[in-house]
């Protein structure tokens, strides 16, 4: 039972840190939360896939090329999940192409739902979008870093 307790406290962790609304107590938990060269990725295993599939959620997520920055890591962005979040909250899609053409750059939805992000060049043009988004959207929007190097 320990073990199971544990994993709940991991977990219960977990959640909190993506609902914890201010930018710096998140952080903190972030990083006291993750190893220094954690890489969180996210592939739904494939019972997840077949459910989708069995509620109507079908074809393939969009996916979007990587900066040349990241390319040599992944060549492609990619978030299975997001099928499932747009079947459930359409309206998503509408401000998923109101992002993009704002931005000037793919947004990729972050997990399953909760955000959208922009793999961009440089912190320049992060702070660009992040404010030209801000101000044409009338959204909450931050520019920041994540990649600190290569995994592994």
């Amino acid at each position: 039972m320990e073990g199971m307790t544990d994993a709940t406290a991991l977990a219960d962790r977990y959640v909190a840190v993506w609902n914890e609304p201010d930018s710096a107590a998140r952080r903190a938990a972030v990083r006291a939360l993750w190893s220094p060269d954690a890489v969180h990725t996210l592939v739904p295993p494939q019972e997840m896939r077949d459910r989708a599939s069995a509620l109507g959620v079908t074809g393939r997520p969009r996916t979007v090329t990587a900066p040349a920055a990241v390319a040599d890591l992944v060549p492609d962005l990619v978030n299975d999940l997001e099928p499932a979040a747009e079947r459930v909250a359409p309206q998503i899609t509408a401000f998923r192409d109101a992002l993009a053409g704002v931005a000037g750059a793919e947004p990729m939805l972050a997990g399953s739902g909760s955000s959208y992000w922009f793999a961009v060049a440089d912190a320049e043009t992060a702070t660009f979008v992040a404010a030209r988004v801000r101000d044409e959207l009338s959204v909450r929007t931050f520019a920041g870093r994540v990649l600190r190097g290569a995994p592994g």
